[in-house]
């Protein structure tokens, strides 16, 4: 959610903090620990993207042997894909981002989503599907680029 590894890191440790400070207020019956746990840190993300002026991506390192010029341009290749796809993300509202996020990259199902954020399940096949639409809308002129890449990789 926030492109900020340092940022990220932060916001994990603390969720597990407010996890262990809070735990005996943990009601089993209203969520579950999972839920919980993501409520907490899609909270955080919110509040830090929210005060946040610029959100920044950070490069991943090269991790490719130097003397494999093919493995190096699958590598590249597939990090120009990865930017691409992060910068369409990172255009959309913070809201769209987030279920995205949740749906697709934690696995969660709606349900689970919309208890994380704290919203019907109904809010988070709209904002889904917005999102998908958003993403379909920035990423089909590079569409031709996008799959020439992968394909090169």
């Amino acid at each position: 959610m926030t492109q900020n590894v340092d940022a990220s890191e932060e916001i994990v440790q603390e969720t597990f903090l407010r996890i262990w400070n809070n735990a005996n207020r943990y009601d089993r019956s209203k969520a579950n620990p999972r839920t919980w746990m993501n409520r907490i840190a899609t909270n955080l993300c919110i509040d830090w993207l929210r005060k946040a002026k610029e959100v920044s991506t950070d490069r991943i390192e090269d991790r490719a042997d130097e003397n494999s010029s093919s493995n190096l341009e699958f590598i590249m290749n597939t990090k120009q894909v990865s930017q691409m796809v992060q910068d369409a993300m990172m255009k959309l509202p913070v809201r769209q981002r987030l279920a995205i996020t949740l749906t697709v990259y934690l696995d969660l199902s709606n349900a689970e989503a919309a208890a994380s954020i704290g919203i019907s399940e109904q809010a988070v096949e709209s904002l889904l599907a917005r999102a998908r639409r958003g993403l379909r809308n920035d990423l089909t002129p590079k569409r031709e680029e996008l799959l020439g890449r992968v394909s090169n990789g």
